[in-house]
């Protein structure tokens, strides 16, 4: 995955958790991680593939996260 997928992917996966009234304590405590690393992860200044797949998995049905992930191989 390029650098410009993983950013464009985190974009998308922020506008889903705002969309579904997600905060970020809620997120990090269904991730299993602390709010800072959420909010590492969402700012970018921390490239986190596990954290990424956990956002996919909790804001996502498996066919929708399935079709996320097949647009990184494009």
């Amino acid at each position: 995955m390029t650098h410009d997928k993983y950013n464009a992917t985190v974009e998308k996966l922020l506008l889903a958790r705002g969309l579904r009234g997600i905060k970020v304590a809620e997120m990090a405590k269904k991730c299993g991680v602390s709010r800072q690393c959420i909010y590492d992860f969402e700012s970018r200044k921390t490239v986190s593939y596990n954290l990424l797949l956990k956002y996919i998995c909790i804001l996502y049905t498996p066919e929708e996260a399935a079709n996320i992930i097949e647009e990184w191989g494009q």
